[in-house]
């Protein structure tokens, strides 16, 4: 069983998450096993080739074998905007970039566990290389990483409070019952009047001929 302490002394850690673009928005966090694998084999080629190369390979193989656990301090995502020059030939442009970080609270630190049992000589050279970090992720993201064991130190316990519970009065959410089923429609037909006066029909009126209009003789010219 091997511990990891990783400070933030900037109090920010920048990266972007795996399949995200830099534009999105989307931090990583906590930070993955294989960008801390990375980190390390980044340390071993710029400050220390002349460590075992086979021990290296070793090491590594052992921290991909298992998932660690992580101990996270509180932290909160935050962004900023900037405004980036893009000279092409004699022509320039601007482009909009995020900076998006995760803001660590200030004293509090991140713990990865890992169930693995490591010889000496892999023991040492973790514990070298992460010494030689000085950041993981962007360039901006200063790291102070430190290989503790069960003989050195733990991570400290949880001591948040449980929230409360709540109120005796709180509204509880119910699933409302579904409307009763609408009356089945009358069946196809005439139906028969069961008295005959609650449907009266208006009268209408007698039938009345009218005179045929009388044709006056023309008068007769006299001569």
């Amino acid at each position: 069983m091997i511990y990891i302490k990783i400070d933030f002394p900037a109090g920010r850690w920048h990266a972007t998450a795996w399949g995200s673009h830099v534009n999105e928005g989307v931090p990583e966090w906590p930070p993955c096993p294989w960008r801390l694998s990375r980190a390390l084999i980044a340390a071993w080629h710029w400050k220390h080739r002349r460590q075992n190369e086979t021990v290296l390979r070793a090491l590594i193989d052992k921290l991909a074998s298992a998932a660690p656990d992580y101990r996270l301090p509180q932290a909160s995502a935050a962004h900023t905007r900037h405004y980036m020059p893009v000279v092409t030939g004699k022509n320039e442009t601007k482009t909009k970039i995020f900076d998006t970080f995760v803001h660590v609270n200030k004293g509090e630190s991140l713990w990865i566990r890992w169930d693995i049992a490591l010889t000496p000589e892999e023991h040492t050279l973790l514990g070298t290389l992460l010494a030689s970090l000085n950041y993981m992720g962007r360039a901006e993201s200063l790291v102070i990483a430190t290989l503790l064991d069960d003989s050195d130190t733990s991570p400290p316990s949880d001591t948040t409070p449980p929230p409360p519970p709540p109120p005796s009065d709180t509204p509880t959410w119910t699933t409302p019952a579904p409307p009763p089923p609408p009356p089945p429609p009358p069946p196809l037909g005439r139906q028969p009047l069961s008295n005959a006066s609650a449907c009266s029909l208006p009268k209408k009126p007698p039938l009345t001929r009218k005179p045929a209009p009388q044709h006056k003789a023309p008068l007769a010219k006299n001569r």
